[in-house]
């Protein structure tokens, strides 16, 4: 069964490092993790919020960009807030990894 969506204009969510803070729970979406808005916010000197579209029992939350498309957030049920310099060795092992993934791809399409 749908449930119906409320906007509510006069409630905001808030981005903080420790997430997408919209009645005292942390959310997360996969548009903020990829663009890294948690690791940036603290080096903003602007308070980022959004409107919030949600069901009544806040089981279906989405934040509302600037050209008004909705984007799905999901609850963290745990905040960890990890150092610029751990997230920064995260995303070089990361970028590592995929360095050998092109490399290994490119090795077996030059054998073909």
């Amino acid at each position: 069964m749908n449930k119906a969506l409320h906007t509510d204009f006069d409630s905001v969510a808030v981005l903080t490092s420790l997430g997408i803070l919209f009645r005292g729970r942390n959310y997360s979406c996969s548009l903020a993790i990829s663009e890294q808005w948690f690791a940036t916010v603290e080096n903003q000197d602007a308070v980022n919020e959004f409107p919030i579209v949600h069901s009544e029992d806040n089981e279906n939350v989405y934040i509302m960009l600037e050209n008004n498309n909705l984007v799905p957030v999901f609850l963290l049920s745990c905040v960890c807030k990890h150092s610029e310099d751990e997230l920064n060795s995260y995303f070089q092992k990361i970028n590592e990894l995929k360095q050998k993934l092109v490399k290994k791809k490119s090795k077996y399409v030059g054998r073909l």
